[in-house]
């Protein structure tokens, strides 16, 4: 089976790193872990407490509650 090369890869592949400006990502600026969890103050403590596996499909109770916080009629569901 033969198949073709994906196009917008063959683009980036090209242009990515050439252009001064590019505006068709959908990813971030890369950033050093320490500067993310630099960002709050209690990250890297929580971070080395992290457990590495499934959550729930609706996501974790921590997500939900900071999600549910950005918005003031929101309540979030209890599983």
């Amino acid at each position: 089976m033969r198949i073709e090369p994906f196009e917008i890869e063959r683009f980036y592949e090209r242009w990515e790193f050439a252009a001064e400006l590019m505006l068709s990502s959908s990813d971030c600026e890369s950033r050093a872990l320490g500067e993310l969890l630099a960002l709050e103050p209690t990250a890297h403590e929580r971070l080395l407490g992290l457990r590495l596996g499934y959550t729930e499909v609706v996501g974790s109770q921590e997500l939900r509650d900071a999600v549910a916080a950005l918005y003031e009629q929101v309540a979030t569901a209890r599983p």
